[in-house]
Protein backbone atom coordinates (compact mmCIF):
# COMPACT_ATOMS: atom_id res chain seq x y z
CA UNK A 1 0.00 0.00 0.00
CA UNK A 2 1.33 3.38 -0.97
CA UNK A 3 1.80 5.96 1.77
CA UNK A 4 2.10 9.69 1.01
CA UNK A 5 5.69 9.91 2.26
CA UNK A 6 6.78 7.30 -0.34
CA UNK A 7 6.35 9.91 -3.07
CA UNK A 8 8.79 12.69 -3.89
CA UNK A 9 6.76 14.97 -6.14
CA UNK A 10 9.66 17.37 -6.67
CA UNK A 11 11.97 14.62 -7.92
CA UNK A 12 9.09 12.76 -9.68
CA UNK A 13 9.96 9.52 -7.87
CA UNK A 14 7.95 6.84 -6.03
CA UNK A 15 10.19 5.17 -3.44
CA UNK A 16 8.89 1.70 -2.59
CA UNK A 17 10.60 0.47 0.58
CA UNK A 18 12.38 -2.86 0.14
CA UNK A 19 10.41 -4.17 3.13
CA UNK A 20 7.21 -3.75 1.07
CA UNK A 21 8.53 -5.87 -1.81
CA UNK A 22 7.74 -9.53 -1.25
CA UNK A 23 10.97 -10.92 -2.73
CA UNK A 24 13.11 -8.65 -0.50
CA UNK A 25 11.09 -8.67 2.74
CA UNK A 26 12.83 -11.68 4.30
CA UNK A 27 16.31 -10.34 3.50
CA UNK A 28 15.47 -6.96 5.01
CA UNK A 29 14.12 -8.62 8.15
CA UNK A 30 17.35 -10.64 8.41
CA UNK A 31 19.36 -7.41 8.31
CA UNK A 32 20.46 -7.19 4.69
CA UNK A 33 20.66 -3.67 3.30
CA UNK A 34 18.41 -3.63 0.25
CA UNK A 35 17.85 -0.23 -1.41
CA UNK A 36 14.37 1.12 -1.99
CA UNK A 37 12.85 0.47 -5.40
CA UNK A 38 12.60 3.75 -7.33
CA UNK A 39 9.81 4.30 -9.86
CA UNK A 40 9.97 7.39 -12.07
CA UNK A 41 6.64 9.21 -12.32
CA UNK A 42 5.20 10.76 -15.46
CA UNK A 43 3.63 14.21 -15.45
CA UNK A 44 0.20 12.58 -15.70
CA UNK A 45 0.92 10.41 -12.67
CA UNK A 46 2.05 13.48 -10.72
CA UNK A 47 -1.22 15.28 -11.44
CA UNK A 48 -3.25 12.26 -10.30
CA UNK A 49 -1.11 11.89 -7.16
CA UNK A 50 -1.61 15.54 -6.23
CA UNK A 51 -5.39 15.05 -6.42
CA UNK A 52 -5.29 11.78 -4.49
CA UNK A 53 -3.13 13.35 -1.77
CA UNK A 54 -5.66 16.14 -1.31
CA UNK A 55 -8.56 13.67 -1.04
CA UNK A 56 -6.73 11.35 1.35
CA UNK A 57 -5.25 14.08 3.57
CA UNK A 58 -4.47 12.64 7.00
CA UNK A 59 -4.96 9.02 5.94
CA UNK A 60 -2.14 6.50 6.26
CA UNK A 61 -2.59 5.15 2.72
CA UNK A 62 -3.37 6.99 -0.50
CA UNK A 63 -5.82 4.48 -1.97
CA UNK A 64 -7.38 1.74 0.06
CA UNK A 65 -7.64 -1.64 -1.64
CA UNK A 66 -11.38 -1.59 -2.21
CA UNK A 67 -12.97 -3.31 -5.19
CA UNK A 68 -12.48 -1.23 -8.34
CA UNK A 69 -10.84 1.66 -6.45
CA UNK A 70 -8.71 2.73 -9.39
CA UNK A 71 -11.58 2.45 -11.87
CA UNK A 72 -13.84 4.52 -9.62
CA UNK A 73 -11.15 7.15 -9.15
CA UNK A 74 -10.62 7.46 -12.90
CA UNK A 75 -14.37 7.87 -13.44
CA UNK A 76 -14.44 10.69 -10.88
CA UNK A 77 -11.69 12.53 -12.76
Amino acid sequence: MAEPHHFDLNEKIWKIPALHIKQFRRKVILGHEIPDFLVPLSNQALEILKDVMQWSYGEKYLLLALANTINRFILIL
